[in-house]
């Protein structure tokens, strides 16, 4: 979000699961915030998608299976 300079809006103040999130990541647990990801471009989206996801994937599996 940072090097997407996607907008940030403010949560509900009393979302549970922000305080822990903000703590894991470094941003201010008083200030809730989330960011808009449907202002990235879809090939974009896609991308950082499917990179996240590639070490998780068994490639074998997955050939076998006819999905790459």
């Amino acid at each position: 979000m940072r090097a997407y300079e996607l907008p940030a809006t403010e949560v509900k103040q009393d979302d549970p699961k922000w305080s822990a999130f903000a703590d894991r990541y470094g941003f201010n647990s008083r200030r809730p915030v989330q960011w808009e990801v449907e202002e990235l471009e879809l090939a974009e989206f896609q991308r950082l998608d499917l990179a996240a996801l590639a070490p998780y994937v068994d490639r074998d599996v997955s050939a076998r299976q006819g999905r790459l």
